[in-house]
């Protein structure tokens, strides 16, 4: 499993984003072209440059893949069934996840928050974690368990078409989760070297350990 990330800032530049866009299939083009704000379209244009990335790494032309969306609408690559992956993007920065076997991922740019908020999205027991947070330990604890939340709903395949609180992240020493989702087991892992960011990862298939970060570089 790879975690890859892009800090997107350059691509804000239009001159930049025009040289780099043509790096990326026509369809990741039309999309990130699609943003109104410059920082939208950088963090999409990134998106596409990660993933061009992993994929020549593992020997796959770029220019030659196709997608199909999974009954959730989570992009699929076709004609590859070792090679799963999973974007997603904040702040200014973009990640993508490879893995063998289905991965979620979610990177989340820490912003204050009310804590009333926690009693709309979550299980009840995620909700006793969060009010046992200190007032310190608050915005970086929620969001943790909402990257945690939605890395595995991506994992899964069925992103926001599955209810916040069908499930429940449990944590503690070794992160899990009790779901009647299916009968699949997934392991999580969280990622810290970004600061002021929270990045989780959720794997199908059990335990994974620390995954560094490996960056790609903007031009």
């Amino acid at each position: 499993m790879k975690l890859y990330t892009m800090y997107t800032s350059a691509l804000q530049s239009a001159a930049v984003f025009n040289g780099r866009l043509t790096e990326v299939p026509v369809s990741r083009q039309q999309k990130a072209k699609s943003y109104r704000f410059a920082r939208d379209r950088a963090l999409s244009l990134g998106a596409g440059l990660l993933l061009n990335q992993a994929l020549e790494e593992a020997g796959i032309d770029p220019r030659g893949v196709a997608f199909q969306a999974s009954d959730g609408q989570k992009p699929v690559l076709k004609g590859h069934p070792d090679f799963h992956f999973n974007l997603s993007h904040s702040g200014d920065y973009a990640i993508l996840g490879v893995a063998d076997t289905p991965i979620g991922v979610d990177i989340e740019k820490m912003t204050d928050i009310p804590r009333a908020l926690a009693r709309h999205y979550f299980h009840k027991g995620e909700i006793a974690f969060l009010n046992g947070l200190s007032e310190e330990g608050f915005i970086p604890g929620f969001y943790r368990l909402w990257t945690l939340k939605e890395s595995f709903m991506k994992a899964t395949g069925l992103g926001f078409s599955l209810a916040l609180d069908a499930f429940e992240i449990q944590m503690g020493s070794a992160i899990g989760v009790r779901q009647r989702v299916n009968e699949k087991s997934y392991g999580f892992t969280e990622v810290d070297d970004l600061g002021g960011y929270a990045i989780s990862i959720c794997v199908e298939g059990g335990e994974i350990g620390k995954v560094p970060l490996q960056e790609e570089e903007q031009e």
